[in-house]
């Protein structure tokens, strides 16, 4: 356990006293030096998966794990199985890299125990001059720049181009120092995104609060035609079924206002600032009732999970009468503003943290293009 020295004035920019180390730790400045460019056959052996003849494989846990492709890749490490083989051909083990070598050519995965690989799919199995999680970093975030041969059928990348990708070598203890600066940051990004996907505005009810139906405190009012060749470039939002597709001149209506979607995306709510204009494939909420809040109202409305309620054929929608039945609690106005006062604060927080991934994100990319750099 390492203890970290933090000047009280560092501690309290910003008027916040966090005490999380790695905020404040900085990385030693490595000296820039353009790294040997090597092959990637150079340093790793590369497998080229291949299918049992015959599509020799089952779902019933019999053989060996079996993977085909990328619609079974996660974000770092390979999907559990759901397909068997007892019929092996190529075996990728713990810790190889898998690449997607078919449409898509290039994202990549981790094995976390021995499977059988499909065409699908090719093994990098590193060496020793080079460490798993620098090449992985290496990897992931050139992923795009990854081509294939541009086939007839589909795109795809062999072995020999595999081997034949060119990456940065820097030593052993500066992969492993640029690792640990990346995972850093990377930690960081994974707790505040952790935050970010857990947090949803949370409203008790109490149970003497009247219940009323949605149709006594508002109306589900109709967008407006406004094709995309009509519109002129303004400063007003133009807001579609999931939020704002554009821009125009002029506005249908005033802001601040909730915007529901009534078709395409049915049921979706979302909040607007500013003044806009709501297309035909939307609703915007009227106010009728003195004893809302529009904000309050708007919380309400997310929780009501309107998109249940579309239906139709062809392209689903909300029917607006359908809406005006679900049942909403309506405390007292003052309750309805400590309620969002309370949920506005919490999403600030929440707002910090998405700032904070942007943020580390950006950091993980400088350091990974001062690795390529020349």
């Amino acid at each position: 356990c390492s203890a970290l020295l933090v000047k009280k004035e560092k501690l309290a920019e910003n008027g916040e006293y966090n005490l999380t180390a790695d905020r404040y730790r900085t990385v030693e400045k490595r000296k820039h030096q353009k790294w040997p460019m090597v092959k990637l056959g150079e340093v790793c052996e590369v497998i080229s998966g291949q299918s049992p003849d015959g599509n020799y494989y089952n779902d019933h846990g019999q053989g060996t794990p079996f993977y085909q492709g990328k619609t079974e890749f996660t974000e770092k490490f390979i999907g559990a199985p759901t397909k068997w083989t007892t019929q092996e051909t190529k075996i990728a083990k713990k810790d190889d890299i898998l690449m997607s070598v078919r449409a898509p050519v290039g994202p990549v995965n981790i094995a976390t125990q021995r499977i059988c690989i499909g065409r699908g799919l090719a093994a990098i199995r590193i060496g020793e001059k080079i460490l798993l999680p620098y090449l992985f970093t290496l990897l992931k975030n050139n992923e795009q720049n990854i081509k294939g041969n541009g086939g007839a059928v589909f795109d795809s990348i062999n072995k020999k181009d595999i081997q034949s990708i060119k990456i940065p070598l820097p030593p052993l203890e500066v992969q492993q120092e640029i690792v640990a600066e990346i995972e850093g940051y990377q930690k960081l990004i994974d707790g505040c995104r952790q935050a970010v996907d857990a947090w949803k505005p949370q409203i008790d009810i109490d149970p003497e609060w009247p219940m009323v139906k949605l149709g006594e405190v508002c109306t589900f009012e109709y967008g407006k035609s406004l094709p995309e060749k009509n519109r002129t470039p303004g400063k007003y939002p133009v807001m579609g079924s999931n939020g704002r597709t554009g821009f125009h001149n002029e506005y249908l209506i005033k802001g601040p206002t909730i915007i529901v979607g009534r078709k395409g995306s049915s049921g979706e709510v979302v909040w607007e600032d500013e003044n806009c204009f709501p297309i035909d494939t939307t609703y915007y909420v009227n106010i009728i009732s003195n004893e809302i809040n529009l904000r309050y109202l708007y919380y309400i409305l997310k929780k009501l999970n309107l998109q249940n309620l579309s239906g139709g054929a062809g392209i689903p929608g909300l029917n607006r009468n359908d809406a005006y039945e679900k049942i909403i609690p309506l405390p007292p106005l003052e309750v309805q503003q400590e309620i969002v006062a309370k949920i506005e604060s919490e999403r600030k927080v929440i707002d910090g943290c998405k700032e904070l991934i942007k943020t580390y994100e950006d950091k993980i990319k400088r350091v990974i293009d001062k690795v390529w750099e020349e």
